[in-house]
């Protein structure tokens, strides 16, 4: 499975304020929400700035998480539209590395670490500001622009569970007790359409 994440909207970091982007999630050219996340690097020599800048375009895998802080919070549960809550088997987690992931598997990491060949990993989790984001990427179902010129998005919680449960029928936890992935590859696509 291939999750194309097209960056539609960059706003730059200035005057003390941090940037943001907005894109969206598709599966197989079907859209499936707006992704809000911290303002994209446009020199992609740069080095990624942990809590300032979003991932680097490309190709990235998404594994499964169940450990840490957000796996945690996510135990209560993300309200849906209907207004019943969904509690995901897993935290949608994007990995540069993943064989040097699965070897740290237990590790609890705290979101948007880096290496020197850009992040080593970032979650897709609820927020809807680029102060909830620190180099994570936020499903949103609607989005409009805040008083700093940022993209805030609307009902994270909804789009993240619909997000979640599109990846879920990949998922198997005896599958992932032995392999920390997914019955098959995810592959999270990333591309900036803005100019």
């Amino acid at each position: 499975m291939i999750v194309i994440h097209n960056r539609i909207a960059t706003t730059p970091n200035k005057n003390g304020v941090d940037g943001s982007t907005v894109g969206t999630y598709t599966i197989n050219k079907k859209f499936v929400c707006f992704v809000i996340e911290d303002a994209v690097w446009l020199d992609e020599d740069a080095a990624k700035v942990f809590g300032k800048t979003a991932i680097k375009t490309g190709l990235h895998r998404i594994i499964p998480r169940r450990e840490g802080t957000f796996w945690q919070r996510s135990r209560s549960g993300y309200l849906e539209a209907s207004g019943k809550r969904y509690i995901p088997p897993f935290i949608p987690h994007i990995v540069n590395d993943f064989q040097g992931m699965a070897k740290d598997h237990a590790t609890d990491w705290v979101g948007g670490e880096t290496t020197e060949t850009g992040h080593k990993f970032a979650l897709v989790h609820p927020g809807n500001t680029v102060k909830d984001t620190l180099g994570c990427q936020l499903p949103v179902t609607d989005f409009t622009v805040d008083g700093n010129g940022n993209y805030k998005g609307t009902a994270s919680q909804a789009a993240t569970s619909a997000f979640t449960k599109l990846l879920a029928s990949k998922f198997d936890l005896a599958h992932f007790q032995k392999t920390g992935d997914f019955l098959e590859p995810i592959y999270l696509k990333v591309v900036n359409s803005f100019v």
